[in-house]
């Protein structure tokens, strides 16, 4: 189901990658949402002084198995895991905006059930939806007018 990163790639994080693409790379805790949030506004503002792109690596931790039928257990630290649950991103987020008086704690609950209800009927929705059509596969792959665009339009498929 996945293959270890060191495994995957000769450089230790994602980001290193960016310099053979002709770009910076950054790496950070993709846990910090402080963090996120200076190095994605870095970025922006780069791009909108024409310096082009930057590859952003959020670095994280999977909490919980690929799937049903992946026994995580058999290849991660238990200890390891705990230690990064307590490293929740969003409670993180919550316990800085709550010790900044920004956010009160039934004001959580509240956030919490509003965004389940909103899952629960995008959930519903998709599973009402039709099925998209095969093409549908190709569309918003590449951006507009750009080689690769061009060329998955020039593909004649017979579904």
């Amino acid at each position: 189901i996945s293959v270890p990163m060191d495994k995957q790639m000769p450089v230790a994080n994602v980001a290193d990658r960016g310099y053979a693409y002709g770009m910076p790379g950054v790496a950070y805790d993709g846990n910090d949402f402080f963090e996120c949030y200076n190095v994605t506004r870095e970025a922006v503002e780069r791009a909108r002084r024409g310096d082009g792109p930057t590859l952003l690596e959020a670095r994280t931790t999977r909490l919980t198995a690929h799937s049903s039928d992946d026994d995580d257990r058999t290849y991660r630290d238990r200890a390891e895991l705990e230690a990064q649950k307590r490293r929740d991103p969003l409670p993180l987020l919550a316990g800085h905006l709550q010790e900044m008086g920004v956010l009160k704690p039934k004001a959580v609950a509240e956030i919490e059930a509003e965004v389940m209800a909103e899952i629960d009927t995008a959930l519903d929705d998709a599973l009402r939806a039709p099925y998209p059509e095969p093409e549908a596969a190709l569309e918003h792959v590449f951006a507009p007018g750009t080689p690769g665009d061009r060329y998955v339009k020039s593909w004649r498929v017979d579904w």
